[in-house]
């Protein structure tokens, strides 16, 4: 058995909900050129996710996957689904709000910093 060691990358969230309640999150990203593991823990849960194949930069990929999608990937379908409708868990809906919109601004800030040669 062999054992490799790699620095990730990790972000931690913390603030209030839209209705004024402290949360948190942390995101660990394990990139390489085309593939990403996320990894997360938060109030609203934990979850990880490998994609192999995001077809070029893996920030780039979850800055532009769906809501549907995204939220697929981190839990099953019955933690996704809680009725024949697709109706949204609010577990997973809190979430895609507190949490990874938040993610997702922080990687579009650093992308446009890498643009403009700040990083």
């Amino acid at each position: 058995m062999n054992v490799t060691k790699k620095s990730i990358e990790q972000y931690t969230l913390s603030g209030k909900t839209k209705d004024g309640y402290d949360t948190w999150g942390k995101i660990a990203l394990d990139c390489t050129e085309s593939a990403v593991f996320v990894q997360i823990s938060s109030d609203f849960g934990s979850w990880s996710c490998w994609w192999n194949a995001t077809g070029g930069d893996p920030k780039k990929f979850l800055m532009k996957i769906s809501k549907q999608y995204t939220l697929q990937s981190f839990s099953s379908d019955k933690a996704y689904i809680l009725d024949e409708k697709e109706t949204l868990n609010p577990q997973m809906v809190a979430f895609w709000d507190n949490i990874w919109l938040p993610f997702i601004e922080e990687l579009k800030r650093e992308i446009k910093e890498e643009k403009l040669g700040g990083i």
